[in-house]
């Protein structure tokens, strides 16, 4: 009897040695979904009206990025203004831009700031925002603005195959923190996966990582064909701001925290397998080592950390 008692105890200690507990779904990459859904904000009337500006200049900004690729324009083209305005609006962007060739899948952990207060009405951060290569029918933007004087911070899933537009959002509060984050170098990041899940349709799937399940929760499905007519992926910093007349700056400049925002963790999926982005399949766009003051903010800093798999802008 007691022999038998402690065959099974030894059995149970190995069991629990072979398959930890604590095992992290985002680096064995398991449980890919099926264990939750991304709860959206309540797509109001209100909701829209509060979003369309931000909705419009993502929309804008994309085509200026199609003309940069164009060669019709250079890097960090201003946007037209309306009459009567004195200064343009600069859009720009930095960070690593995946090949369509490097596979059909992008991983990140992003950064947030859930206490960003934009300063401006018009003035747009998406940062960071992700898009993976091979046709991608998804893109997730973390995106901050003003509406009429009130502050709001969102996770996009930015459709590409169907209408356009976001078609899924949530709020960047107590909530999506504590289910969605974990803490990266003293700043709140939330890890995305969008893959290719089904081929012959061009189905893709986004999901958030859920720290208090350990699992991927799925926020967005999506299938057809990719209309962002740009031939890779990309993971970026980007925004719209206006220049402060005052300080020669943009007022995004004085809005950000000393912290700024982090991409960690950038993975590309090929052939099933994800490794970590490269200088080969991922270059830095649309310069290797930018300057402030290109982007309106001469204290603004960009840093290259790791390979082509972490990036991190701050003042």
């Amino acid at each position: 009897m007691r022999t038998g008692k402690l065959v099974l105890g030894a059995t149970l200690v190995l069991a629990a040695l072979a398959v930890p507990a604590t095992a992290d779904a985002r680096t064995t990459g398991d449980r890919s979904g099926g264990y939750g859904t991304v709860a959206a904000t309540p797509d109001t009337p209100a909701a829209q009206a509060r979003r369309a500006e931000a909705v419009a200049k993502f929309r804008e900004l994309h085509e200026i990025r199609k003309a940069r690729n164009a060669g019709v324009v250079a890097p960090g083209a201003q946007a037209a203004t309306a009459p009567g305005l004195a200064a343009a609006q600069l859009h720009h962007f930095w960070g690593v831009e995946p090949t369509n060739a490097s596979g059909d899948g992008l991983q990140a952990t992003q950064s947030v700031v859930p206490t960003w207060k934009t300063s401006k009405d018009g003035d747009f951060m998406y940062t960071p925002t992700m898009k993976p290569p091979g046709g991608s029918c998804i893109e997730i933007t973390t995106a901050y603005w003003r509406y009429n004087g009130a502050n709001t911070n969102e996770v996009w899933a930015w459709d590409w195959c169907g209408e356009g537009g976001p078609k899924k959002e949530v709020n960047i509060d107590a909530a999506f923190l504590a289910k969605y984050t974990t803490t990266v170098d003293g700043r709140p990041a939330y890890t995305v996966k969008v893959e290719r899940t089904v081929v012959a349709s061009n189905t893709w799937t986004a999901y958030l990582f859920n720290v208090q399940t350990n699992a991927w929760d799925t926020f967005y499905t999506q299938k057809g064909t990719d209309k962002s007519e740009l031939p890779y992926g990309w993971d970026i910093f980007e925004f719209y701001a206006s220049k402060n007349p005052a300080t020669g700056q943009a007022y995004y400049c004085a809005d950000m925290p000393a912290t700024g925002f982090d991409s960690s963790g950038i993975k590309v999926r090929k052939n099933g397998v994800w490794s970590p982005a490269t200088a080969a399949n991922s270059p830095w766009e649309p310069y290797v080592n930018p300057t402030g003051s290109t982007y309106w903010c001469n204290t603004l800093k960009f840093q290259k950390i790791g390979a082509n798999d972490r990036w991190t802008v701050r003042k």
